[in-house]
């Protein structure tokens, strides 16, 4: 006689956590009342929270030595995301910006070249600077003026 196979039973899904939702990026507004920490602040936070821990009367209300030693923590890996994804951005964007590089130098170059060929031109019809005017005068050399009229 043949065995009967007997049907394994499906295990029923476990619940998961909802995932946490992203807050939106901060507003102009929500940024500007932030405060901005000093450099070397996520290391002074480690620091003062293991002196804090072994100073016994010393409390403030909402934080403890540990809640601090989470925020640095917290702060840290912000940070080193923030650092990572910098990085990775700038790699991408590296071929466009040199890419731009290219061509503004051969935007620049074809200017150049336009402008003393016009120069040539010149000699036997003057009226061509009138025509091309605005490029004569985007070349022309010129010193910066000083923002301050005291300065020479």
């Amino acid at each position: 006689m043949a065995t009967k196979k007997t049907k394994t039973k499906k295990k029923a899904p476990v619940a998961r956590k909802p995932a946490k939702k992203r807050d939106p990026a901060l507003t102009h507004d929500e940024k500007k009342v932030l405060l901005k920490a000093r450099d070397g602040a996520v290391d002074l936070g480690f620091d003062i929270a293991t002196t804090w821990e072994n100073e016994k009367g010393l409390r403030v209300d909402g934080l403890t030595p540990s809640k601090l030693r989470s925020r640095a923590l917290k702060s840290r890996k912000a940070g080193n995301k923030r650092t990572q994804l910098e990085d990775k951005q700038a790699r991408q964007m590296q071929p466009v910006a040199d890419a731009h590089l290219i061509a503004d130098d051969s935007l620049w170059r074809g200017l150049l070249d336009l402008r003393a060929a016009i120069g040539l031109k010149a000699r036997v019809d003057p009226t061509i600077e009138k025509r091309f005017a605005p490029l004569l005068d985007a070349l022309k050399n010129r010193k910066p003026t000083p923002k301050d009229p005291t300065q020479k």
